[in-house]
């Protein structure tokens, strides 16, 4: 689905779009690296369970490439096991 100058490749699970907050920098070469807690996310909005696979895609301001100055990375599909 297009979205800001990229495309939204997650889509809402039954359940809905978890957030992972707050907001994480990225370091000067671009690299963002989150720590999750896997047993709560976001106030307890979701749980992370074994055999559950999750979708993931990283939202990000982009002024430098103007139109809608953000921007979305590539999804990520993980399926966690115990």
């Amino acid at each position: 689905v297009p979205f800001g100058n990229g495309y939204r490749c997650v889509a809402p699970l039954p359940t809905g779009i978890f957030r992972l907050g707050p907001a994480s920098p990225t370091n000067a070469d671009g690299t963002l690296i989150r720590h999750v807690d896997f047993t709560v996310l976001s106030g307890s909005d979701g749980q992370i369970l074994s055999e559950s696979t999750w979708n993931f895609q990283l939202w990000y301001r982009d002024p430098a490439h103007g139109g809608e100055q953000f921007n979305l990375s590539d999804a990520l599909s993980a399926t966690f096991r115990p």
